[in-house]
């Protein structure tokens, strides 16, 4: 588990590409918890699409649904790769997510 506690602490990190590889590795990793889904959450409201793409793609890995409520403002994101993604995103929690949507 301490690598993971690692790789979550590079979310933070200043460098944008440490940000996207943890992004991509806990994807990969199917790493869970409220650690990381609140790392990949705060990437989520950066303003950064790269960073935002990524961290979409890491949630649609590993669980979304609690995090759809920071997801569904990206399905209208100005860069096409961060729609499609949150897209990809609220897509993979399936029918879970439409009484979240219906609340919306």
């Amino acid at each position: 588990m301490k690598e993971i506690d690692k790789i979550v602490g590079l979310l933070e990190h200043e460098a944008l590409e440490r940000k996207v590889a943890a992004a991509i590795v806990l994807g990969e990793l199917g790493a869970k918890g409220p650690e990381v889904i609140g790392g990949l959450v705060k990437l989520l409201g950066s303003g950064v699409s790269v960073l935002q793409r990524h961290a979409l793609d890491a949630l649609a890995r590993i669980g979304a649904k609690k995090s759809l409520p920071a997801i569904f403002p990206l399905l209208t994101a100005g860069a096409a790769e961060v729609r499609e993604a949150a897209s990809r995103a609220v897509a993979s929690v399936g029918e879970d997510a439409l009484p979240i949507m219906k609340e919306r």
